[in-house]
């Protein structure tokens, strides 16, 4: 407990930027909702238990796809303008279906949409704000080789944890697809 606050301390600056980014990004989604909303969009949420029923919660292709596309980016350091925007795009995400649950289900829907959000986001959103910092340094170490001309001799452990935080999304997307659906399903039979 003590090393990840120590951690904590010393990535505050990091942490209030990611922050930032996800918060205007929570507000714009739940503004992006009530300019949005649609009633064919409404009928589909009322429907979420059939949904769950039937269909599990896949994140496998596009999690990994996003991951491998930010990495090979951060290369050419277009990955950099990419990590900001996608942290916002998350932050939207989370805002949008905040506001979809609650304005259909009114504080069942809030609660359900919470649970939801715990079960397919926290963990990745963890997992990927640990990944940015990790790319970020990453790209700086690149950005120094090139303006000064020295051998790549990265530092093995960014590298590491960069492969830890792609397995663990992984087993995290396994997670979901094997469990979230069925527990999201039973969780709205006793809320919606």
């Amino acid at each position: 407990m003590n090393r990840i606050r120590v951690y904590l301390k010393q990535q505050k600056n990091y942490l209030k930027i990611v922050f930032l980014l996800l918060g205007i990004g929570f507000i714009i989604g739940l503004f992006f909702y009530h300019k949005t909303t649609t009633p064919i969009f409404n009928t589909e949420l009322k429907n979420i238990t059939n949904i769950l029923s039937n269909n599990h919660i896949n994140y496998f292709l596009m999690h990994l796809l996003l991951i491998a596309i930010l990495i090979l980016a951060t290369f050419t350091f277009i990955g950099l303008i990419f990590i900001p925007l996608y942290l916002l795009y998350e932050g939207i995400c989370l805002g949008y279906n905040l506001a979809s649950f609650t304005a259909i289900f009114h504080l069942k829907g809030f609660i359900f949409s919470l649970i939801y959000l715990l079960l397919t986001k926290i963990i990745y959103l963890i997992i990927i704000i640990i990944l940015f910092k990790k790319i970020i340094i990453l790209a700086k170490y690149l950005l120094n080789k090139l303006i000064n001309k020295n051998s790549l001799n990265y530092n093995i452990n960014n590298l590491k944890a960069i492969a830890f935080a792609l397995v663990s999304i992984f087993i995290n997307d396994l997670l979901i697809y094997l469990f979230a659906h069925k527990i999201l399903y039973y969780i709205s039979h006793i809320l919606l």
